[in-house]
C-alpha cells in the first residue's frame, strides 16, 4: 500500500463512513462511557442526527456506498430514524447498525422501516439468554421485550420476502453469563441471527469463571484480550484504521475520525465538505502521527489533536520505544 497516497488523497479511498444516528441511550451498561456520562461531557454530546442533515450529507457525497449508524448510543431513540432509513434507500446507500443496538424501545413502524428500506445489517447486544443474566450488564434492559421485537422484525421480513436486515446476536462473554452461551446460541439460531460472541474489553468486570469451558464452547484460541496479546505479541489498535477506511462523524456533523474519539474534532461535515476535511492539515497530520511518519517523529506531539489524548495511541507510542518527541 502506498502510504503517502493514502495520506494525501484519502477521499479517493473513502466509500464508507460512520455517521452516528443517536448518542442517547436509555440503559446504564457497566463500563460504558455513555452510561457514566464521559462521552456526553466531551465532544460527542447528547443528541440525534436530524433527517434533514442526513439528506444534505447524502446529496453532497454521492460517492459514498455504506454508512454505519451506531456507535455510542441507541439508534432507535432517534425519532427521525425511519426517515433516515428511507433517505438512505432512496440514495442507494447500504445502511448498517453493526456496532450494536439494544432494541429495547423500538416502535413496530420502525421495525417495518428496517425491512422496507433494506437496512443491510443490525447487531443486537444480548449478553445472556434470560432476564436475570442479561440485566446484570445491560442495566435497565428487558430481555423479553428485545426478543419480542426481534420476532416482530422477523415477521416483517417474511411479509416483505426480504433477507434484510441480516441480524447479529452480540454476546459479550462475562463470568456471570458464560453458563448461558449454548442456550443463547440456540435461541439466536431460532431467530435467524448470527451468533457473535465478543471478548470482554474490561476484564476486571465479571471475569470468566471457567476460561477453558468457554474456550471449548466457542472454539476460540483466546478467551481474553490480554491472552490474545500475550500469545500473539501484537497489540490491536482498535479504531485507528477508521481514519483511512471509515471515518467517524458525530450526530451533529463533527468529523471525529474514529469511533473512540470523544475529545475533539476535525471540523464539521455539515459546514465544510467532507472531502475538504479529509485533506485538511489537521486530519492529515493525525494520520502521520498514527503511522509514525518521519515528519511526525521530528516534531513534538501536538496536544490539540484528539488522537494524542487516546490511550490506544499512547500504547502504540510506547511500543515504538519513544519514537516521538515529548
Amino acid at each position: 500500500m502506498n502510504l503517502l497516497r493514502e495520506i494525501f488523497h484519502p477521499y479517493k479511498q473513502i466509500k464508507k463512513v460512520r455517521f452516528e444516528a443517536c448518542t442517547m441511550c436509555q440503559l446504564k451498561c457497566v463500563s460504558c462511557d455513555t452510561a457514566n456520562g464521559e462521552s456526553r461531557r466531551n465532544a460527542v454530546g447528547w443528541g440525534y442526527l436530524k433527517a434533514a442533515d442526513f439528506l444534505k450529507f447524502a446529496e453532497q457525497n454521492p460517492r459514498l456506498k455504506i454508512i454505519e449508524l451506531s456507535n455510542w448510543g441507541e439508534i432507535f431513540l432517534n425519532p427521525e430514524i425511519a426517515e433516515i432509513f428511507c433517505i438512505g434507500c432512496e440514495h442507494g446507500l447500504e445502511l448498517t447498525a453493526g456496532n450494536g443496538t439494544n432494541m429495547n424501545n423500538v416502535k413496530p413502524e420502525v421495525l417495518e422501516a428496517l425491512v422496507k428500506y433494506q437496512v443491510r445489517y443490525v447487531s443486537v447486544s444480548l449478553d445472556g439468554a434470560s432476564q436475570e443474566t442479561y440485566a446484570q450488564y445491560r442495566r435497565g434492559g428487558n430481555f423479553d421485550r428485545v426478543i419480542a421485537n426481534l420476532k416482530i422484525l422477523n415477521e416483517f421480513k417474511r411479509q416483505y420476502h426480504s433477507p434484510y436486515p441480516q441480524l447479529g446476536w452480540q454476546f459479550i462473554v462475562f463470568g456471570h453469563n458464560e453458563h448461558e452461551l449454548a442456550k443463547a446460541r440456540a435461541l439466536a439460531e431460532e431467530l435467524n441471527m448470527e451468533f457473535k460472541p465478543k471478548l470482554n474489553a474490561h476484564e476486571e468486570n465479571s471475569p470468566l469463571k471457567n476460561p477453558e469451558a468457554v474456550r471449548r464452547e466457542l472454539g476460540l484460541k483466546y478467551v481474553s484480550r490480554a491472552e490474545q496479546e500475550q500469545k500473539t505479541g501484537r497489540f490491536r489498535a482498535l479504531a485507528c484504521h477508521q481514519l483511512w477506511q471509515q471515518p467517524q462523524i458525530n450526530w451533529d456533523g463533527k468529523l471525529l475520525g474514529c469511533c473512540q474519539n470523544i475529545w475533539g474534532d476535525f471540523g464539521n461535515v455539515l459546514e465544510t465538505p467532507l472531502q475538504d476535511l479529509l485533506v485538511s492539515e489537521k486530519y492529515v497530520y493525525a494520520k502521520k502521527i498514527l503511522l509514525a511518519a518521519p515528519e511526525a517523529r521530528r516534531r513534538p506531539l501536538p496536544y490539540d489533536l484528539p488522537c494524542v489524548k487516546c490511550s490506544f495511541f499512547h500504547r502504540l507510542q510506547s511500543l515504538r520505544l519513544g519514537t516521538f518527541k515529548k
